[in-house]
């Protein structure tokens, strides 16, 4: 059965506009804290893996979405160096890789996608299976949204270039919460515009569904699943975690 790919319409232009600065290096410095390859769950478009690979980390990256992954698969001719690089189509709710790993990584609000408790825990199942003792699992998420953002009213989120022609573009988001679910729907559209401010294209994505968790979730969900946590970062700086900060960087070790 066919799934239909929620970032099929994205892909082209996620690089573009889900960015955080200064995230490359602090995924790098935890991936090469251990000795071995490296699994990142929810790759994406290998914006984090072929980093990694740089830096001659061997690593897997796991997604989800066909489309990611072709974006992902383009960028091969770019890093000649790391054409160990394994790219993998499944599920980080149900995978079986065969094989161990010493580090998993979630960067880019991956882990977020799991819109249920249930899922959650399944990843967290997964990854036990998956890491050796003394390994670590490191998980980038978001705590609870702005509450000051309005919502079901489309704003300028930011601007971004079209690295094709460095054309300017602008990101629009439309936002809404649901607090019992602890979900935020996120609308996205993007418009390019001409060197004279006129619209000369846009993309409008379909919506996405985002679950954020609470540090004494993440605590629990560590805990259930025999994982130690050994820090907590609100920033890629590894400046440690004070409770309310949106930013949640968990290091577990099984």
């Amino acid at each position: 059965m066919m799934i239909d790919d929620p970032f099929e319409k994205i892909a082209e232009t996620f690089d573009w506009i889900h960015t955080f600065r200064g995230d490359i290096p602090f995924w790098i410095n935890q991936a090469k804290r251990n000795t071995g390859p490296v699994l990142e769950l929810g790759c994406g478009t290998g914006r984090t893996t072929w980093e990694i690979a740089d830096a001659s980390v061997p690593i897997v990256g796991l997604d989800l979405s066909m489309a990611m992954l072709r974006v992902a698969e383009s960028k091969r001719k770019l890093h000649p160096e790391a054409a160990s690089v394994i790219l993998k189509l499944a599920d980080m709710r149900d995978f079986n890789l065969g094989i161990k790993f010493n580090t998993i990584i979630m960067p880019g609000r991956s882990f977020e996608h799991t819109t249920t408790v249930e899922d959650q825990k399944k990843i967290f199942v997964n990854c036990r299976e998956h890491l050796n003792e003394g390994g670590n699992l490191v998980i980038f998420t978001m705590g609870p949204p702005d509450q000051n953002i309005p919502q079901g009213v489309e704003y300028l989120h930011k601007s971004v270039l079209n690295p094709n022609n460095g054309n300017t573009c602008r990101l629009y988001n439309n936002l809404t919460f649901d607090e019992t679910n602890q979900i935020t729907t996120i609308t996205q559209r993007l418009e390019e515009l001409e060197a004279n401010g006129s619209a000369l294209r846009e993309w409008n994505y379909p919506p996405l569904k985002l679950r954020w968790s609470t540090a004494k979730e993440m605590d629990e969900l560590g805990k259930e699943f025999n994982f130690k946590v050994v820090t907590r970062f609100s920033d890629w700086l590894r400046r440690p975690y004070r409770e309310g900060d949106r930013f949640m960087i968990y290091v577990y070790e099984k």
